[in-house]
């Protein structure tokens, strides 16, 4: 009786677990070799193309600011090995967040970059997303969502 209890117990724990065990959330592959890297072919091949792709790694989970307050976060750029390219970044907020600077250029051995996250006196309390968008001069860009929660102003 006792085991068919800790079961789900063990299972759920092991699922919460793999859930927030990452401290990063992190995009599909960008770059010259991201169709097929995405595609999940070039993973077990062992081909050059994954090493020719990007991802951007925003915070896992949500990134609290409070109504009329400012937070710092950092996004970076993971490479593949074989991928030298110069990738922009740029963030699009929903109403009442800003993310200063707005586009940052992140180059090979400067790849993390540390931005201010800003929420308006006006802000709607809640979560939203700000997408975060790298791309490359040439392949496919990448986009990843990064939480962020309004706390409403006491």
């Amino acid at each position: 009786m006792r085991f068919r209890i800790l079961a789900p117990t063990f299972s759920l724990l092991a699922a919460l677990t793999l859930t927030f065990a990452g401290c990063n959330r992190e995009s599909p592959k960008g770059g010259p070799g991201a169709d097929k890297a995405n595609k999940g072919t070039t993973a077990t091949t062992g081909s050059s193309d994954t090493k020719e792709t990007f991802s951007i790694k925003v915070p896992a989970g949500h990134t609290n600011v409070t109504q009329g307050g400012q937070t710092e976060v950092s996004v970076s750029v993971s490479r593949g090995s074989n991928f030298d390219q110069d990738v922009t970044l740029t963030f699009k907020p929903h109403d009442g967040i800003t993310v200063t600077p707005d586009s940052w250029t992140a180059k090979k051995g400067d790849d993390t970059g540390k931005f201010t996250v800003k929420a308006a006196d006006t802000a709607t309390p809640g979560t939203t997303n700000v997408a975060v968008t790298g791309t490359p001069k040439t392949g496919a860009a990448a986009t990843v969502d990064m939480g962020i929660e309004v706390k409403r102003k006491s």
